[in-house]
């Protein structure tokens, strides 16, 4: 069976929920540096790495907002 529309950011497959949350950061920020939106979603999610430390997912942020954007994963 195949999935469409599945997001996965480093190892995290995010739901419908997560990507609104996401979606509403990006609308009601829009001047956000990536390193600040990732700060925000690792905190909103407690998502930390082995040592503890919020994930970095700044580097991926370009890559996934253009996706999280459109309508067509509404």
């Amino acid at each position: 069976m195949m999935i469409e529309n599945v997001i996965k950011v480093q190892d995290r497959i995010l739901s419908k929920s997560d990507v609104s949350f996401i979606r509403l950061l990006i609308q009601t920020e829009p001047t956000c540096s990536r390193w600040r939106l990732s700060r925000e979603i690792s905190t909103h999610w407690d998502w930390r790495n082995s040592s503890c430390q919020l994930k970095d997912l700044a580097e991926e942020k370009e890559a996934t907002t253009a996706y999280i954007s459109s309508p067509k994963y509404a």
